[in-house]
């Protein structure tokens, strides 16, 4: 007995070892935007992807919020519909219409994906042949969630950063609003584990192979995204956003630049429970 729990206190000592010093420094979580950005010089064209199906609720309360970015470029709202049946599509058009910027969204309606995708590569490659055809001149796409919720301030400090970094792709953790007893034990611990096993500071160095993207607010270069094989070559990987971060980094540190993760303010996770 005595042999077993010094063999255990020894083991989890080591981990902890390795964590605290080996890690490079996660648990600092200092990689953060800087959110003092100018609005002056010429700014790109942005597609905003939205993949939904019977997200009514989270698209009444963060569409909105989308519409309104304070971002001095142009900007387009691509919806991805799987044939929501709870309204949708008449909440986006709606919130789209009250918002005076009806010609900023289009909808996409698709169904199942073939063998071999899954939802959201399917949803996602759909939304970039429409963009393709109808939005010739954008420079990045942000994929977002329906339950993502981001401030004004969010498109045009993630565009600020991959301009001035010369990053391929640039990704923030959303916050999440801690409402029950549940959120505030769950929502620390997923944050630590998630930079545990994705240091930050490693990811958002181009020396390192390091690649990782949070679901929910990723911005990416769509030249570095067609170089990548665009969507279609994320068709089936297992979790698409660090399949997609691992892809473009690949590319990106060829010219010596790189991607960055970091942890967001003005983007707040909506979903409940």
């Amino acid at each position: 007995m005595e042999t077993a729990l010094f063999l255990t206190g020894s083991l989890s000592l080591l981990t902890w070892l390795y964590l605290v010093f080996l890690r490079a420094r996660f648990w600092r979580a200092d990689q953060q935007l800087d959110y003092s950005r100018s609005e002056s010089g010429d700014w790109p064209d942005v597609a905003i992807l939205i993949a939904t199906r019977d997200d009514v609720e989270a698209i009444e309360e963060t569409l909105p919020d989308l519409l309104e970015q304070a971002y001095p470029g142009p900007f387009h709202i691509i919806l991805v519909d799987d044939h929501s049946r709870d309204g949708t599509v008449e909440a986006a058009l709606h919130a789209a219409q009250v918002a005076g910027a009806t010609e900023q969204l289009s909808v996409v309606t698709v169904g199942a994906p073939p063998a071999g995708w899954s939802r959201g590569a399917w949803a996602l490659a759909q939304a970039q042949e429409h963009a393709a055809a109808n939005l010739p001149a954008v420079r990045y796409f942000w994929l977002t969630e329906p339950w993502i919720q981001h401030g004004r301030p969010s498109l045009l400090d993630l565009v600020a950063k991959a301009e001035e970094d010369r990053c391929g792709l640039v990704s923030l953790l959303p916050i999440s609003i801690c409402e029950t007893a549940w959120d505030r034990l769950l929502a620390p611990a997923f944050a630590f584990f998630f930079q545990a096993f994705h240091p930050l500071p490693r990811v958002n160095d181009p020396r390192h192979a390091a690649a990782a993207a949070s679901p929910g607010c990723v911005l990416v270069d769509t030249n570095v995204l067609k170089a990548a094989g665009g969507f279609t070559a994320l068709k089936d990987a297992p979790v698409l956003e660090s399949a997609l971060a691992a892809k473009v980094k690949a590319i990106a540190r060829q010219n010596g630049h790189g991607i960055w993760l970091g942890i967001g303010e003005y983007s707040t996770s909506v979903r409940s429970g």
